[in-house]
């Protein structure tokens, strides 16, 4: 579900009626702090999409709402990174998506490794920050019996990397090898097993 956002009421309820109805994964960080709460004890997702909220704030022309959700209900890019670290807080499972569209693609795929960083900067390891783009994204989906961890018995959906990921996620952008479903993916195609 959508979290909130220019068509939510004052004050906000857009979020706490999508999670009182039964959603399994709020988009966007655009709740009271209280809802996180009620989210933390149902057990939902959040996909916090920060580096989305940042690009728009330093290109409000993108989406002219922006200037009125910063100026008339006072939100800002610090106050969804301390809905990040109250999520974090709460043990809520977060993962990692940009909700670019769009003009907005042409920022991809960095965006989405920006997105990565940005989780690192507001306290999570590398490797908390990895498990939310496979592990917590696969969980999100509904399909963590069979994606998400190298595991007996899952889809073999990996890259190989030239890179140690912990260090940078930079070799992310470019592996040496990607297979999905245990066949190895070229440019040109899926090679034969």
């Amino acid at each position: 579900s959508h979290g909130g956002g220019f068509s939510d009421s004052e004050p906000p309820e857009m979020t706490r009626r999508a999670v009182l109805a039964g959603v399994q994964c709020i988009e966007h960080l655009y709740m009271p702090v209280a809802d996180l709460d009620l989210i933390a004890e149902r057990k939902i997702q959040i996909v916090p999409t920060l580096q989305i909220m940042k690009l728009l704030y330093e290109s409000p022309q993108v989406i002219p709402t922006m200037e009125y959700l910063e100026h008339q209900r006072g939100w800002s890019m610090a106050m969804h990174e301390e809905l990040f670290r109250q999520a974090r807080k709460r043990h809520i499972v977060m993962g990692i998506g940009t909700d670019a569209i769009v003009e907005l693609m042409a920022h991809y795929p960095r965006m989405y490794f920006d997105e990565m960083e940005y989780f690192v900067s507001l306290g999570m390891s590398r490797m908390e920050t990895i498990a939310a783009a496979t592990k917590n994204g696969a969980a999100i989906l509904g399909h963590e019996k069979d994606l998400g961890t190298i595991e007996k018995g899952k889809l073999a959906d990996l890259q190989v990397l030239d890179g140690n990921p912990l260090d940078s996620f930079q070799p992310l952008s470019h592996p040496s090898l990607v297979m999905i479903g245990g066949s190895v993916v070229r440019a040109g195609g899926v090679e034969p097993r």
